[in-house]
Parts: structure tokens; C-alpha cells; sequence
């Protein structure tokens, strides 16, 4: 009869301190370093979403908002210059939200919008600058219409413009003209006199074609609108200083004998009369002329000599 050792005992303990004590393999060992290294990861539950969402509105911001820029652009009848500025452009209307925005409108009326108010600049130059909350309007040239108030342009407000090369270089040579001659047009159909009157002015003082209308016209509207007669015979002298042979010589003499009336010079409206007649002696206006200068004889005779009189009619 065969007999069976019992089992060792000591060889399961044996068995179970060689697993315990015996090295890992190394790729488990790297595994467990890497673990150790990297830190603990956070569950963020719900405010996984809220930080996507927040995210997505920043990117969006970057976007959409308008970038600080430096840009300098002519249009049809108006051109801009942009400088470390925050805007907005559709078609001829600018939303400013920073920095400096200088503007030339000549033919084609330019609005410049900021902090929820509206500037206007129909024939005009115009500087807008914001900074912050604050805002600065300087007019250059013509006139701004700031919320519905119409505000002229001034030498101070000219001074703290500042450095408007660039925006000269853009709009060209003619573009003080043309901006002076579409104010001086809406003036005189909105019965601005004055504004009409400085507009005209500019157009008169150039070396244009048009400078001999300009005088004439302003020579009217100083005697007829403005009723400064003494005023209207300085515009109408200077044109015939500047333009002795011009188209308009005729008419600026008619209108330069109605102002001498206008201002009761009555020897001078005589000596005017004796003048027309002289160089225009065929004109169908000859028997007006005649008529006043009667009247002006008639009109001065008291404070004459009787040398004066004598060439009146009696």
C-alpha cells in the first residue's frame, strides 16, 4: 500500500512572498512614474459647458468686434483718414467707437455716429476723436451739424485738429472748391445768408473761373439779403479790379449803382450812372441808368456845388 507525503505548507507562503517581493516588469513600472507625474485630473461637471460657452463668445468677440486700425481712403465726393480707430463703415456713415477719425465731404454728405450722436458733415471737414467717454469735434472747413445744432468752423477748432496732411493729400486741389460752392448752394436755398456768404467767399478769393460769379453773387446777397450796401460795393469794386474785361462786367456795374443808392451816396450813383453810360452806351439798360442817375442828380442836389448840379436835369 503506497502512502502520499501531505502537502508542504510552507511552500504556498513561500510562493506568495516571492510574488510580493519579486520586481515588476519595467513597462509597468514606467506606467506607474507617468501616473505619478501627471497631475490629478478635476472633474469640472457642469462648468465644462459654462467655460465652452465662454470661449466661444471671446472668439466670437475677436471676430466681429472692429479692430483698432490706421487707414486712409477717397470715395466719390469724399474721402477719411482713420487713425488708431475703432469703426464701423456702411456706405457713407461711420460708427466711431475710438480713436480719431478726420473726414473731407464735398460732394457727397458724410454722418459720423458716436456715443448716440450724429455729426454731420454735408460740405465740410470735420475731425471726431474719442477717447474713452470723451468725445472731440473740431470743424476745419464749412459747417457741422452736431445733433440737429449747425456749428462753423473756426481757427480754434482748426488748431486743435491738428495734422490734416494726409486727409489734404486725399481729397485733391479742387475739393475746397466744389465743397464751397455745394455749401454755398444749400445755403442759398435754405436762406442761410451768412453761410452763403462765407462760402462764396471761398470760391471768390480762388483763381477758378468761377471766382468773377462768386463776387457777383456774393455782391447781391450782401445788398439785397444781408442789406449791407456799403459791403456789397466792396465785393462788386473788387470784381471789377480783377476781372476789368470780364463776362459779368455789365451786370456787376448795374448792381454796383443800385447798392450806391442803397447807401444814399447820391454823387457817387451819379458819377456810376455817368460811367455805365459811357462804356455801354447801346445796352437796353441805358434808359434805366438815365433814369436813375436823374434821380440821384435830383436827390443830391442840396449838398452840392452848383458845378455838380449843373450836369442834372432840372
Amino acid at each position: 500500500m503506497s502512502q502520499t507525503n501531505p502537502p508542504d505548507a510552507s511552500a504556498g507562503w513561500r510562493g506568495e512572498y516571492r510574488e510580493a517581493t519579486e520586481a515588476p516588469h519595467p513597462a509597468v513600472k514606467e506606467r506607474v512614474w507617468r501616473a505619478l507625474q501627471s497631475p490629478p485630473k478635476k472633474r469640472l461637471g457642469w462648468r465644462a459647458p459654462m467655460l465652452a460657452a465662454g470661449v466661444a463668445a471671446l472668439v466670437a468677440l475677436a471676430v466681429f468686434w472692429p479692430r483698432t486700425v490706421s487707414t486712409a481712403e477717397a470715395r466719390d465726393g469724399y474721402a477719411f483718414v482713420a487713425t488708431d480707430a475703432r469703426f464701423e463703415q456702411q456706405q457713407q456713415t461711420f460708427t466711431l467707437r475710438q480713436g480719431r477719425l478726420a473726414v473731407s465731404a464735398w460732394n457727397t454728405p458724410v454722418v459720423i455716429e458716436v456715443n448716440g450722436s450724429r455729426i454731420e458733415a454735408e460740405s465740410a471737414m470735420v475731425v471726431v476723436e474719442v477717447a474713452g467717454d470723451r468725445v472731440s469735434v473740431h470743424g476745419v472747413e464749412g459747417t457741422v451739424v452736431i445733433d440737429g445744432e449747425r456749428h462753423e468752423a473756426t481757427d480754434a477748432s482748426r488748431t486743435a485738429a491738428g495734422d490734416l496732411k494726409p486727409l489734404f493729400a486725399l481729397e485733391g486741389s479742387e475739393a475746397p472748391l466744389a465743397r464751397a460752392e455745394t455749401l454755398a448752394t444749400s445755403a442759398l436755398q435754405a436762406q442761410r445768408w451768412d453761410d452763403a456768404s462765407r462760402a462764396l467767399s471761398v470760391v471768390a478769393k480762388s483763381s477758378s473761373l468761377r471766382a468773377e460769379a462768386a463776387l457777383l453773387k456774393r455782391g447781391e446777397l450782401e445788398l439785397r439779403h444781408l442789406e449791407q450796401p456799403l459791403r456789397a460795393l466792396a465785393s462788386f469794386d473788387e470784381g471789377d479790379a480783377r476781372f476789368p474785361d470780364g463776362t459779368l462786367a455789365m451786370e456787376r456795374a448795374l448792381s454796383a449803382l443800385e447798392a450806391t443808392v442803397a447807401a444814399r451816396q447820391w454823387d457817387a450813383a451819379v458819377q456810376r450812372a455817368d460811367r455805365f453810360l459811357t462804356r455801354f452806351p447801346s445796352t437796353e439798360r441805358a434808359a434805366e441808368v438815365r433814369r436813375v442817375r436823374d434821380s440821384a442828380c435830383t436827390a443830391a442836389a442840396s449838398s452840392n456845388p452848383p458845378a455838380f448840379v449843373a450836369g442834372c436835369p432840372r
